[in-house]
């Protein structure tokens, strides 16, 4: 569901620093808003302070809402609550192999078309016979 941007109230959030969101706006100009805001039946903000800033600051006309059937003031801090404590960070494995794949994404869009075909088959043969003989590892 999409709502005008201008017509979500921001009411009391816990989160007073937003950081930097240069970077969530970039991926935002990029593939769009991934996760959607949250807001309620009254159009107040839950979830998602900063997605709906840098929507406002791209000067977005609409974006893509969950809405939710909670009022209470206990409910909306719970929301606004939980979807900033329970999420979980990359471990640092995880965000390196992260980072080592978006590099090899880089090299493969600057890659001509036809060696950018070649290199995904290697790829895929490389990953068959690893399979074949139950050899772990990222090639």
């Amino acid at each position: 569901m999409e709502v005008a941007v201008n017509r979500i109230k921001i009411k009391k959030r816990i989160r007073k620093d937003l950081g930097n969101i240069d970077n969530l706006m970039n991926s935002m100009k990029k593939h769009g808003l991934i996760n959607p805001i949250v807001i309620n039946s009254n159009y107040e903000l839950l979830a998602g302070y900063r997605r709906w800033m840098a929507a406002k600051n791209l000067k977005w006309k609409t974006i893509d809402v969950t809405l939710v059937k909670v009022t209470d003031i206990l409910g909306k801090l719970n929301i606004e609550l939980e979807e900033n404590i329970t999420r979980k960070d990359f471990t640092h494995q995880e965000m390196e192999k992260g980072m080592g794949l978006k590099a090899e994404l880089m090299k493969m869009r600057n890659m001509h078309p036809f060696i950018r075909f070649i290199y995904q088959i290697y790829k895929a043969i490389v990953k068959f016979f690893c399979k074949l003989f139950k050899i772990e590892g990222d090639f």
